[in-house]
């Protein structure tokens, strides 16, 4: 099944819609039972590091020492109501 968002009167672009799907409508997918795969095409929030090589040198690091913390710190969570109290999965990327 594949389905689309928009916005009939233009008042959200696609970069809104996208993260809209994947924080509150790709986890929900999800959890439906009989579900194998939920993808969602087009593009996400991302973010552009420039790294200092000069300022790592001075700590002792390395990139693969910046990816492995950020891959440590970034943790999505789908919604959750206040009133749950079943413990939910967490992925981290």
């Amino acid at each position: 099944m594949t389905f689309a968002l928009y916005s009939p009167d233009d008042r959200f672009d696609q970069t809104f819609l996208n993260n809209y799907m994947k924080i509150n409508v790709e986890p929900r997918l999800k959890r439906i039972s009989g579900v194998g795969k939920a993808q969602l095409f087009g593009s996400n929030y991302s973010m552009r590091l420039w790294l200092r090589p000069d300022k790592m040198a001075q700590y002792g690091l390395i990139p693969d020492d910046i990816s492995s913390v950020l891959a440590k710190q970034n943790i999505e969570l789908p919604p959750v109501r206040s009133e749950q109290t079943i413990p939910r999965p967490m992925n981290t990327r």
